[in-house]
């Protein structure tokens, strides 16, 4: 079963049949009331591409919710943190018992990091494809 990740958000533009929302990530200690002293505690903002519903309207600054699948997020943490990790160690290993240089080994590791962010780059409107995402009204 497939639970849904909400997020509230306030609606920065709409264009092109693209509703651009800003969402506030916290982190867990966020809410913490030490948070405002401490230099642990992180909020970013985000903005979300959501293609407009038909049977609904949205304005600039309304209050509105983001919904996407868990999936979606542990998808992302594959190909932002898992995949490269791989990616990057296998380059190190490959590298060094080849040419048993430590300064290439972690030269060829950063161009294949480079080169596979790259690659995502590229295929960003494929990954749009995937990581869809749906909006609703906060006051019906």
């Amino acid at each position: 079963m497939d639970t849904t990740i909400k997020h509230n958000g306030i609606v920065e533009r709409i264009k092109d049949g693209i509703i651009y929302v800003k969402i506030t990530q916290h982190s867990a200690c966020a809410e913490c009331q030490a948070s405002a002293m401490c230099t642990a505690s992180e909020k970013k903002e985000k903005i979300i591409e959501i293609a407009t519903p038909a049977n609904e309207t949205f304005r600039e600054k309304e209050e509105v919710l983001v919904c996407g699948k868990s999936s979606l997020g542990l998808l992302a943490v594959v190909y932002a943190f898992i995949v490269p990790v791989f990616l990057i160690v296998s380059a190190l290993i490959l590298t060094q018992q080849s040419t048993e240089s430590e300064t290439t080994a972690a030269i060829v590791g950063v161009i294949t990091l480079a080169i596979y962010y790259y690659v995502l780059y590229l295929l960003r409107n494929n990954l749009k494809k995937k990581f869809i995402f749906s909006i609703e009204k906060l006051n019906q």
